[in-house]
């Protein structure tokens, strides 16, 4: 939790990363789901990490890296 992500949503047949989401997003915990999840508060979106996207990268965190997420 607070890591945050870039996230891509396929791998294409020569092993590249398509299909990154628009933006980094920090990971938080849902009570609901039960599992982590990332989190776009613009969009109004929540994803579940393993469930949407096939490849992620942690590239920072919200505390020393809030520049990421555009705060």
């Amino acid at each position: 939790e607070g890591d945050i992500l870039s996230l891509w949503c396929r791998i294409e047949d020569d092993g590249n990363f398509a299909g990154e989401y628009y933006k980094p997003l920090p990971v938080t915990y849902c009570e609901q789901w039960c599992q982590f999840v990332v989190s776009d508060d613009e969009m109004k979106e929540q994803f579940g990490i393993w469930q949407t996207f096939d490849v992620f990268e942690v590239i920072g965190n919200i505390c020393e890296n809030p520049e990421l997420l555009g705060r």
